[in-house]
């Protein structure tokens, strides 16, 4: 044990200090190096016009309900559309909850040939 005044007891004021030789030996990367992905039309129109992206919050105000509704999930907007009111008389031929089917299924057509193009 070192005498009472040659003890270091402050790390920054250490009387020890070591040298590392510098490393010779390269290490292989476990993964690949990331590839730079291309941009997509959205993300090139959006840096011409300076738009940038916002977060936004679960909820939407409904104005037909006049409050904050979810914007998804169960009680969303969406949702609300799928409500159909209670007809007096049925239409021939016609099915409401088919039309509100078909529309959504129409939607999400439309929305993946979106995506396909802007890939």
């Amino acid at each position: 044990m070192l005498p009472e005044e040659e003890q270091i007891h402050d790390f920054e004021k250490s009387k020890l200090y070591l040298t590392l030789p510098e490393p010779t030996t390269v290490f292989p990367r476990s993964r690949k190096l990331p590839v730079e992905r291309k941009e997509t039309k959205w993300e090139k129109f959006a840096k011409e016009k300076g738009i940038k992206k916002r977060k936004t919050t679960g909820m939407a105000y409904d104005s037909t309900l006049k409050k904050q509704v979810a914007r998804w999930g169960i009680k969303s907007k969406q949702n609300k559309l799928m409500d159909v009111p209670i007809m007096e008389e049925k239409q021939a031929g016609r099915d409401p909850f088919q039309d509100v089917k078909t529309e959504k299924k129409l939607r999400v057509v439309k929305n993946r040939l979106k995506q396909t193009k802007n890939a």
